[in-house]
């Protein structure tokens, strides 16, 4: 039975475009942006330099994906276990852009639109790895189906993808966790932190399921 792969490749392509955007924002935008930071505390420099590291891994990520979206057909389970592994690397640069986002928020006036961007691009790589864990998972229902189609996927199937979401929640709540503590003090902000806590919490287990 031939696997159709076309759904799965083409998630996997706008999971790449997803983490190419941000990238590129960095690269051209944020780095020169933050380098020229006038806040007392700000260290431009390692800021600067972990940027760049981002914008490398981004790469990586974006260059696996395009070769994967066209070897899924050959190698479906390598792909999707690929993906998983590719999708949770998103997310969890994602995270770390809106760690980066909370502290240049508290920068002053000048780097606010710097945070806009970081938590824009934190966005759009969170989603990139959303949409890559979910090819991953027709890949994964594709090629079982292939082999054997009256047999669910084996327990061992699902070791992986439990493992990378569990390491993946360890980042997702200390993010919540940070962004919490940093809307203490006033009433409303502290509930509308409070339900964005709740709300992705319940998302992520979502996903999880």
């Amino acid at each position: 039975m031939t696997v159709n792969t076309k759904s799965p490749s083409s998630l996997l392509i706008a999971g790449a475009a997803l983490v190419a955007a941000p990238a590129i924002v960095l690269a051209l935008g944020l780095i020169p942006k933050v380098l020229g930071d006038t806040f007392a505390l700000a260290s431009s420099h390692s800021a600067a330099t972990a940027f760049r590291g981002h914008v490398v891994f981004a790469a990586i990520i974006v260059l696996a994906l395009v070769v994967l979206s066209f070897r899924a057909a050959a190698r479906p389970n390598l792909a999707a276990a690929v993906s998983q592994i590719l999708g949770t690397a998103a997310i969890i640069l994602g995270m770390c852009l809106v760690m980066a986002g909370f502290a240049f928020h508290g920068h002053g006036h000048g780097m606010r639109v710097t945070a806009a961007l970081l938590f824009s691009s934190a966005a759009a790589e969170l989603l990139a790895g959303v949409l890559v864990i979910l090819a991953a998972s027709r890949l994964a229902k594709l090629a079982s189906e292939a082999a054997a189609p009256e047999k669910a996927p084996e327990w061992k199937h699902r070791i992986l993808p439990a493992i990378l979401l569990s390491a993946s929640s360890f980042f997702l709540m200390f993010v919540l966790g940070e962004f919490l503590e940093s809307q203490s003090g006033t009433a409303g902000a502290e509930l509308l932190a409070a339900a964005i806590l709740i709300v992705g919490i319940g998302g992520f287990f979502l996903l999880a399921s």
